[in-house]
């Protein structure tokens, strides 16, 4: 029998043994994102079978290979002395073409990382500060998650199969590069980073899993196999 969804965030805390390290000083990081960047994400691989046994609804474009979702940086808020706070206009997961204009939401990014709540907000956005590896060893040190570069990445055993989420981000603007679902070292979801240039502006292309809520938290739904 299938079990309730998750979100991600539970899982993560469920899993952690924090015993996260404050830092008397912290180094400056600062975001490579900008006002009116454009992000686009696509599905890259999605294994049904596989997500079907773990209790994702494959009919849903957010589980269809080929289904995007789109944001827009519409403002990036900096007032704040422990983080910023992005609004941004978003388009849901669709294997069709955007149209019309975007729900408005809004997150937030630690710009310390030392921060308590640091590490939860960076798998919860597509993109994180730079310096990217400092930050990212920072804001997991202490924890279960492992850090290897500009990696991120969470593994765990449920019911003898060994599962991976890994996020990589380019080191040079802190965007999520790739996302990765692994079951036993395979891919059963993923997606990849593209860019192309429109005149004016450098648009970044994202191939991505799902983002759920204020740039959403990845869930997991886990099935008691028999």
């Amino acid at each position: 029998m299938k079990t309730r969804p998750f979100f991600f965030a539970f899982l993560l805390l469920t899993l952690l043994t924090i015993t996260m390290a404050f830092n008397a000083h912290a180094a400056d990081y600062a975001l490579g994102i900008s006002e009116d960047d454009e992000l686009i994400w696509r599905i890259t691989t999605a294994d049904t079978s596989e997500l079907e046994d773990l209790g994702y609804n494959t009919a849903d474009d957010r589980y269809q290979e080929g289904s995007r979702m789109k944001i827009q940086i519409e403002k990036i808020d900096a007032t704040h002395p422990d983080y910023w706070k992005i609004h941004i206009e978003y388009w849901d997961w669709t294997d069709q073409d955007f149209s019309g204009s975007g729900e408005t939401k809004y997150g937030y990014i630690y710009k310390d990382p030392t921060d308590p709540w640091a590490f939860l907000f960076v798998l919860a956005t597509p993109f994180v500060p730079t310096p990217v590896n400092s930050y990212l060893e920072t804001a997991f040190d202490g924890t279960t998650i492992d850090v290897d570069d500009t990696t991120v990445s969470l593994g765990f055993t449920y019911y003898g199969e060994n599962y991976k989420f890994s996020y990589t981000y380019r080191e040079s603007d802190g965007v999520l590069e790739k996302f990765a679902l692994t079951q036993s070292g395979t891919e059963i979801y993923a997606y990849e980073l593209e860019t192309f240039q429109i005149p004016g502006y450098e648009l970044t292309i994202l191939l991505g899993i799902t983002l759920i809520s204020t740039f959403g938290l990845i869930y997991l739904v886990m099935k008691k196999k028999k």
